[in-house]
């Protein structure tokens, strides 16, 4: 084991296949890349985790995208793969965030072909792994993981991340989750699956069957075909993530009176899929994250305790297509950044950067025309949630 405690010539020999290093094993493991970090918080939407280091930020990251998680304890949990609507589930959530699993009874060998091997690792070098029982030595190229008995773990380059992630599941559904989702038949990618919501900030969507929509044919993903289709709303719903910005800045100026607050918040709602939606909110000098439902929200920007509040959203770009969720609505998202300017005796007191996703959603209605009713689509808002939040380093 690569530790930071072990002789740098002993983790130089064999760093090679390693693809993680030891001294955090607290990790949030994304299609191509690792995060180590702290989990906090995990929901079918995101995950947050602080970063390794001192003095950082807590992190969300939308859940559909993170492969595996691995606690201190060598516990895991496949997001992917949880049924948030079992109670089980919560306990075995809170269970892996107060790294409470028992003590392995031995090391765990997860090799290329997908097999699950147990046994007491007695040594290991550059190219081989010692076992005490049968079989006596494992080539390392032949590997994708390890989970030793004391909690830490690793990862080597012979395969993907997700790859790796699909074997440990598969030997162990068990230790996972308490049950498996309905119809997530393995890992999901971040290219082949649509967020919904997060703190950065998605709902896996899982394949089901066509539905009685004939005239809008989905391929196997739940994708509607047709870019033509897919763009108006793409357009449409950046136009009324653009509203939404419009609306905050009134309820930032004070010169508004209350009747022209009061229609801002009502016209900024009717946006929105629901009033439970919900908004993320951070700020750079602080490790909190809170959310409050959109009209909770809107009231507090319309409080806020600063003479003057600039809001801009720029850099406008649709990250999914949409894609067809378990409620037969369709999902997709939408990227912007956000500049926060607080000003005091017409002074800049407080300024930051945030990189939020809209999740939207687009929902069909009954359209009655000339007698004959047909169905229509509309494109509504849903939760916002952030990427990251950064101190802005100059104005303009």
């Amino acid at each position: 084991m690569c530790s930071r405690w072990i002789s740098v010539t002993l983790c130089t020999a064999f760093s090679f296949a390693v693809n993680t290093t030891l001294f955090s094993q607290d990790k949030v493991y994304l299609m191509k890349e690792e995060k180590p970090g702290v989990i906090s918080e995990i929901n079918e939407k995101f995950i947050i985790y602080k970063p390794a280091g001192k003095n950082q930020s807590p992190v969300s990251i939308s859940a559909d995208k993170v492969q595996i998680l691995f606690n201190s304890k060598g516990d895991f949990l496949v997001p992917a793969r949880l049924n948030y609507s079992d109670p089980a589930t919560s306990a075995r959530i809170k269970d892996f965030l107060s790294a409470k699993t028992q003590k392995r009874v031995a090391d765990e060998i997860y090799t290329i072909t997908e097999a699950k091997l147990e046994g007491d690792i007695v040594k290991e070098d550059a190219r081989l792994i010692y076992l005490s029982g049968t079989p006596s030595t494992i080539d390392k190229r032949k590997v994708a993981a390890l989970i030793y008995k004391n909690g830490k773990h690793v990862f080597y380059k012979t395969l993907s991340i997700s790859k790796v992630a699909e074997i440990i599941y598969n030997n162990n559904p068990e230790e996972a989750t308490i049950k498996t989702a309905p119809a997530a038949s393995n890992i999901k990618s971040a290219e082949n699956t649509v967020t919904t919501a997060s703190v950065a900030q998605a709902e896996p969507v899982q394949k089901i069957t066509e539905s009685g929509a004939s005239e809008k044919k989905e391929d196997r993903s739940g994708l509607f075909k047709g870019e033509a289709f897919q763009k108006e709303f793409q357009e449409k719903a950046i136009r009324k993530t653009r509203d939404l910005n419009s609306y905050l800045k009134i309820l930032c100026t004070k010169s508004y009176g209350f009747e022209e607050h009061n229609k801002a918040i009502d016209q900024a709602i009717n946006l929105f899929i629901s009033e439970d939606a919900k908004v993320y909110v951070s700020s750079a000098n602080s490790e909190e994250i809170k959310n409050y439902k959109i009209r909770q929200y809107l009231l507090r920007v319309k409080s806020l305790p600063y003479d003057r509040v600039e809001v801009e959203w720029t850099k406008f770009q649709y990250v999914e297509s949409f894609k067809k969720g378990p409620d037969g609505n369709y999902f997709g998202t939408v990227s912007f950044e956000q500049k926060f300017s607080g000003f005091i005796d017409g002074k800049v007191v407080y300024e930051d950067i945030t990189r939020k996703e809209a999740t939207v959603v687009l929902k069909s209605f009954k359209d009655d025309k000339d007698g004959q009713t047909g169905e229509g689509w509309d494109v509504y808002l849903s939760d916002i949630g952030i990427v990251y939040t950064q101190l802005a380093t100059s104005r303009g």
